[in-house]
């Protein structure tokens, strides 16, 4: 696949080589001024740079696109891409509401184009071992769940710290939890509560309760200033599992627990992983692992925390609970 980059941003110096390494071809790369895009694209070895965003999309030379531009712009710039016949790998989270999601579904179904979350927490083949555990009812009957993701983030003049763009813990980290919490449990969220903790406009810390069918209740919890760490665990009836690396694993060992079982993983690079799912998905060759309609629930999660926190009181979600919250 040829590729273009909407945006010079960091985390796609960690994508391109990754790109490299799965086969792909990085053709261009377009961001906020031509200056920094032919910056960016001589270190990291692109082809050439584009003048702007609209000239990369109507380039013939390249069929898909990567977008790693503020969060606010990610549906709009995958809209254009998808009208413009690429298919679009786009960085988390993938919208600023479900309404954008849905949106964007509408479009994908009619211009007939992939589009993924770049998530690359589920091709970690730490993932497919979890997600066989629970299935398979190793853990029992399920008791509750944790999700927690914090980090230390001190670049002042980032876009995490405006609500405009989309920052703030939930957005930056909490999409993590929600995702892999949804993936692994394969259940949809009745009803959320949730509290913000604010510095400036954003939500520098947010911790959650996710009601499931059955009175499983399970907690997330984000931090954007907080002592760094990460972990899921799954309990259940018969046994309790831990993910000491469950989001960030890139060319590190990992280790799930499962009860008095340690299953450990090799170093691999799940960006790899990633891209190479996604261009073969693209092909036809395989179904997409992360799909809009995943996304779309995931977003759903999103904006019923947000309005919990608000609010102080109790979000709904599902038709026949309590109040519904609408998309």
């Amino acid at each position: 696949m040829r590729w273009g980059f909407l945006g010079a941003s960091q985390i796609g110096r960690t994508l391109a080589p990754a790109m490299r390494a799965a086969g792909e071809t990085l053709v261009a790369v377009a961001a906020r001024s031509e200056q920094r895009a032919a910056a960016y694209a001589q270190a990291e070895g692109f082809e050439r740079a584009e003048a702007d965003y609209q000239s990369l999309l109507e380039a013939p030379d390249i069929d898909a696109v990567y977008i790693g531009l503020t969060t606010d712009a990610h549906v709009p710039w995958s809209i254009k891409a998808l009208e413009a016949g690429k298919h679009v790998l786009c960085e988390k989270p993938l919208a600023m509401n479900a309404r954008e999601v849905a949106q964007l579904l509408a479009v994908q179904q009619r211009t007939q184009r992939q589009v993924m979350e770049a998530f690359i927490h589920p091709f970690h083949p730490q993932f497919d071992f979890v997600r066989e555990v629970v299935t398979s009812g190793q853990l029992g009957e399920l008791r509750t769940a944790n999700a927690v993701f914090l980090s230390r983030f001190n670049k002042l003049d980032d876009f995490r710290w405006s609500r405009e763009h989309g920052g703030g813990a939930l957005f930056d980290l909490g999409c993590y939890a929600v995702s892999a919490l949804l993936l692994l449990l394969g259940q949809p969220v009745v009803w959320v509560d949730a509290q913000h903790e604010f510095l400036g406009e954003v939500d520098v810390t947010t911790t959650g309760l996710l009601g499931l069918p059955g009175g499983l209740a399970v907690t997330l919890a984000c931090s954007l200033q907080a002592a760094v760490f990460q972990q899921l665990s799954i309990t259940g009836s018969a046994a309790h599992l831990v993910m000491t690396r469950p989001f960030s694993s890139i060319n590190s060992p990992t280790t799930v627990t499962v009860g008095e079982h340690q299953e450990h993983f090799a170093p691999v690079n799940p960006y790899e992983r990633m891209v190479a799912h996604f261009a073969a998905a693209a092909r036809g060759e395989e179904p997409l692992k992360l799909t809009l309609t995943q996304s779309l629930a995931q977003a759903q999660v999103l904006d019923a925390l947000f309005s919990s926190a608000t609010d102080h009181q109790r979000s709904w979600l599902l038709p026949g609970h309590g109040t519904d919250h609408e998309i």
